[in-house]
């Protein structure tokens, strides 16, 4: 099923998840399109070239492991300059239960590296980790940087035109990636699943909602999901004092703010690396109308997101009533509109750690495997659920 992004406010405000919206500020519906030139409503995979294989990659989990292997490429999507991807196979001992694909924050320029990665190899399972050597997010690099686009902005390419990227590697991980004796690295009929934090979880959500990677994703788990889920309304300063529950099944929350609000402790610098990856100004301030139109398609929710993708996803945030993280308010719009869909909880959960009085356990800003309970949750929930989908 596929929405526009406007009736999407309207599912936020009154989703069945059994959490009510009314005592919380509605957000605003941005009167801007969200079409473009650059978007269609299905969008295609780019291609992989130039793949070699080494044998280390720096700080990655499990390269001390027999087999290791690091991966680089090139990643081609239509639109957008071409980028440098590399991925480390770990793989496990002995017969892997499966793949677990996994996605860093920010720019994905790091691997992930979190407190699930290691017990998840040590239980049977490999590991694909993604890092780039550029943003993923902007269309056009300027060898590790971010360049200025000068395409006019209602032709921009968008950040779901750069979700091809993610979506792609992801793609070539399950078909194509080799053990260093040039059989596949994922067995053929073994589950493949992900896991990624941030703006990893972005890659996630675009991967699965926009370019239909849930037709080979079996389960994905995601922390701090999402910054993505309306870019439009975090850009917009005149959101400072919107409040919007967070995406917490578990435990009643406090209403979380959202807006890119860089005063916050929470996310200090969120709105200058909007600005950077789009090559706008007006994020964290009042947006043009074409800026508000650019952030409003660059949102994992934007016009084309398919929301009866088969992949099961389990989210993980924190919220830490002192300082009020606003990750969770975009996992908010994420999560209510897929629980249109799916009003039992039976395929999109949320779990989450309160910090503060009144609270279920401790953790800090976007850090909710800090909490040891949370961290063995996700652990096994992955271990149960990472099986192959009966599709």
């Amino acid at each position: 099923m596929r929405f526009s992004l406007a009736w999407l406010v309207v599912v936020a405000a009154c989703s069945s998840s059994g959490k009510s919206d009314a005592t919380v500020d509605a957000p605003p519906v941005v009167d801007a399109p969200v079409d473009s030139p650059a978007q269609t409503a299905a969008h295609q995979l780019g291609t992989v070239t130039a793949v070699s294989y080494d044998g280390t990659c720096a700080n990655a989990t499990g390269s001390d492991q027999t087999g290791f292997r690091c991966a680089q490429l090139t990643v081609s999507c239509p639109g957008l300059d071409d980028a440098q991807a590399v991925v480390a196979l770990a793989p496990a001992t002995g017969a892997a239960k499966g793949v677990i694909v996994t996605h860093g924050g920010s720019d994905g320029m790091a691997f992930l590296g979190n407190h699930l990665e290691q017990p998840w190899l040590q239980d049977g399972f490999s590991l694909a980790q993604i890092e780039w050597l550029a943003p993923w997010e902007c269309p056009k690099h300027a060898g590790s940087a971010c360049a200025t686009d000068p395409t006019p902005l209602a032709q921009r390419a968008s950040m779901v035109d750069a979700g091809c990227r993610p979506a792609t590697v992801v793609q070539w991980i399950h078909d194509s990636a080799q053990l260093a004796d040039g059989t596949p690295f994922r067995a053929p009929g073994a589950a493949y699943c992900g896991h990624g934090a941030s703006g990893g979880s972005g890659a996630f959500w675009y991967s699965l909602l926009q370019y239909g990677r849930g037709a080979v994703l079996d389960y994905v788990i995601l922390a701090a999901s999402s910054p993505f889920g309306r870019i439009d309304i975090g850009c917009d300063a005149a959101n400072k004092t919107t409040l919007v529950p967070a995406p917490c099944d578990n435990v009643a929350a406090t209403p979380t703010v959202w807006e890119f609000d860089d005063a916050n402790p929470m996310s200090p610098g969120s709105s200058p690396a909007f600005n950077r990856w789009l090559s706008t100004t007006g994020c964290g301030g009042t947006p043009t109308a074409d800026e508000a139109a650019l952030y409003a398609r660059s949102s994992v929710l934007a016009d084309g997101a398919d929301l009866n993708i088969a992949t099961p996803v389990t989210t993980y945030d924190c919220v830490d009533a002192k300082t009020l993280n606003v990750v969770p308010g975009g996992g908010h719009f994420v999560h209510e509109a897929l629980r249109a869909n799916d009003p039992t909880g039976a395929k999109w959960k949320g779990q989450c750690v309160i910090t503060g009085t009144g609270g279920n356990g401790t953790c800090t800003g976007e850090s909710v495997f800090e909490d040891p309970t949370m961290q063995a949750t996700a652990i096994a929930d992955m271990e149960a659920s990472c099986v192959p989908l009966q599709r």
